[in-house]
């Protein structure tokens, strides 16, 4: 990659060097729950970038940054909306 992106990302306490990694979406599910209160609730986990560093695990294989974003909805019962005034 001629035009990598080249950056600094904390692994273990540390600051190493990391490359900007592209990738494509194979799917992003929703994870459900009913709770107690009788609310539905909706959660993700939306993956916003990766980037591989120089270090490696035991393995063999590199080890990835990312950050990624949760994205969340409920849908909430009629008896624990506030009415409307």
């Amino acid at each position: 990659m001629a035009n990598a992106k080249k950056l600094k990302v904390p692994v273990g306490g540390r600051l190493v060097n990391a490359e900007k990694v592209g990738y494509k979406i194979l799917s992003e599910e929703w994870n459900k729950y009913k709770l107690n209160d009788g609310t539905e609730m909706r959660i993700k986990t939306v993956l916003t970038s990766v980037a591989r560093t120089e270090d490696f695990d035991q393995q063999g294989d590199p080890v990835y940054y990312f950050t990624t974003s949760n994205i969340g909805s409920a849908i909430v019962p009629a008896k624990l909306k506030k009415k409307a005034s």
